[in-house]
């Protein structure tokens, strides 16, 4: 703030000072950007209590009068009922701002009442940097979780009153933070909220002069078999770029997906383990980048493989984001969260498939895609590699009848999606939190109660991890496995710096001489090799073709 050097001259320290005070926020950026969406969701009384770690937020409070309405009590104990009672006249959040140490357990009669009222009390305490802790130093003590089991405590990002050190990443994730806490105000119809900020000294530093600009997080909870709002629907309608982004799905290919895509109603982008049709467009993200300002992003599914998708889409300085699901996470994957639609993800795509028009940069943009992925796949992958290895395989599948493809976790399964395209099989993969414990039993349990051909495309310390899951009787012949051995764990050779640490064959890496053979022959299974393409192609013929009362295994080396 700029002030006339006329009128600099005529007012002491003291007034100029509080000139500052007057048009100024705190510079704690995690601070601001919590305030800056309280009246977003409907937070316009504020308690507060006196205190020195929370003088930050109350000062800020203090600068929003216009918006916030401003009531100041002494007694933590009291003020936190007065808030209350607030809550219970206008049936609408009320703020309580509490210090730092035994101030905030002062307020917990009047959660347990709000918990069991269903009244949205929302408890804002100051806290002192984390490292401070148990160390015996004065008004600190754990605030994290100190409320529950009446109130789940939101913990913002700690950071110092300088700018810089709260930016990029841990802004956006304050952001996400404080718009959760700020929903779950109304979470099962209403209840108490602990949002907990750890601020370090300067305390008194306001120099920041507008609160940051933020989106409020919407949450749509419709139980029926149009779950989007017809105003939501409207805005992905009148969006340039629609896009639908399809993470993990365990369905199986939908019948809605295929017509939003071959309709161009909207940018489809489906992972390979969501099981749809099309995945090939994300592979070529590899090579080119998306043309899609101004988007709206519809993402359904669970966890997502392409670090280029991840990246392109987060980048999307003017994108917004609508989750779908069913339960009540937050999942903000690509940092533009607008909307989360609770709601059952089929009936959101069919309502997507029946109500939004073609649009011809969608079709555009879509015909350039599958493009770039034609000339990624006509790419030389004559290598004897696991990529080159991945693209015959991909050929050999075309003409397999499979019920379902299972893709272990690691090096094979990012090549898998670069290579294969689903086209009516199921596609599964330990991808919600695994590592390559448990792919090969998994899709063992599958194969048991499936009666169709059921591929696994496996790496080898998977495969070595997990082989006590050929170690059954009741496994039948419709269980075929392709192991890529390629004498350890091939994906850290692609980390950057990885293959540089003296520890990396033996310690980061894993390498080993272990083959399949004795496993396949102790547990009953058949086995194969290949060293070569010639090799290769009568060991596919063979594990995918022929006709086994036990599984078949083909080891491939690399």
């Amino acid at each position: 703030m700029e002030i006339c050097g006329e009128y600099s001259q005529k007012v002491g320290k003291c007034e100029l000072f509080f000139v500052f005070l007057q048009s100024m926020y705190s510079d704690f950026p995690q601070l601001n950007a919590f305030c800056a969406l309280l009246t977003a969701h409907d937070v316009r009384r504020a308690v507060v209590c006196p205190g020195s770690r929370n003088a930050p937020i109350a000062h800020n409070l203090w600068q929003m009068q216009s918006d916030v309405d401003l009531f100041p009590i002494t007694d933590e104990r009291s003020a936190a009922f007065a808030a209350l009672g607030m809550c219970v006249q206008s049936s609408r959040p009320a703020l309580v701002c509490v210090t730092s140490g035994s101030a905030l357990l002062n307020t917990l009669p009047a959660v347990a009442e709000a918990r069991e009222r269903h009244l949205p009390l929302l408890v804002v305490s100051a806290d002192r940097e984390p490292e401070l802790i148990g160390q015996l130093d004065g008004q600190t003590l754990p605030q994290q979780g100190a409320l529950e089991p009446y109130a789940h405590t939101f913990n913002l990002p700690a950071a110092s009153g300088h700018r810089s050190q709260v930016t990029g990443h841990n802004l956006r994730y304050a952001i996400r933070v404080a718009n959760e806490a700020l929903v779950d105000l109304q979470r099962d119809g209403g209840g108490p909220v602990h949002v907990n900020i750890p601020l370090e000294s300067p305390l008194y530093s306001f120099r920041t002069d507008i609160l940051p600009p933020v989106y409020p997080l919407k949450v749509h909870s419709r139980k029926n078999s149009s779950p989007i709002p017809a105003e939501l629907i409207d805005e992905i309608a009148a969006s340039p770029m629609p896009i639908l982004v399809l993470g993990q799905l365990d369905a199986g290919p939908i019948d809605a997906v295929r017509a939003i895509d071959v309709g161009t109603k909207m940018l489809v982008l489906p992972e390979l383990i969501s099981g749809q049709h099309g995945s090939g467009r994300v592979a070529a993200l590899e090579d080119v980048r998306l043309e899609a300002e101004g988007a709206v992003i519809v993402h359904i599914g669970g966890n997502l493989i392409d670090k280029p998708l991840k990246t392109q889409l987060r980048q999307l300085g003017d994108a917004k984001v609508v989750r779908i699901q069913e339960d009540s996470r937050i999942s903000d994957t690509f940092f533009h969260l607008t909307d989360v639609v609770r709601g059952n993800p089929v009936a959101a795509l069919e309502q997507l498939a029946a109500d939004l028009p073609a649009n011809e940069r969608v079709r555009e943009e879509r015909a350039r895609l599958v493009r770039a992925n034609m000339a990624h796949r006509e790419a030389d992958f004559d290598d004897w590699d696991d990529l080159g290895v991945m693209a015959r395989l991909s050929e050999a599948l075309a003409d397999v009848p499979l019920s379902a493809l299972h893709l272990g976790n690691s090096l094979v399964l990012r090549n898998a999606a670069k290579c294969i395209e689903t086209d009516g099989f199921r596609v599964s993969c330990n991808r919600g939190t695994n590592g390559i414990e448990g792919s090969l039993s998994a899709a063992a349990g599958y194969a048991l109660i499936d009666d169709g051909l059921n591929v696994v495309l496996i790496g080898d310390l998977s495969f070595f991890y997990d082989s006590n899951a050929l170690w059954n009787e009741r496994l039948g012949g419709n269980l075929r496995i392709i192991l890529f051995n390629n004498s350890g764990g091939g994906i850290f050779r692609n980390v950057k710096g990885a293959i540089e640490s003296p520890a990396f064959g033996e310690y980061i890496a894993a390498h080993h001489d272990a083959t399949a053979e004795g496993i396949c022959l102790a547990y009953g299974a058949h086995y194969f090799a290949a060293r070569t393409f010639e090799e290769l192609g009568e060991g596919f013929e063979e594990v995918l073709h022929g006709d086994f009362d036990r599984p078949a295994l083909l080891e491939i080396f690399l």
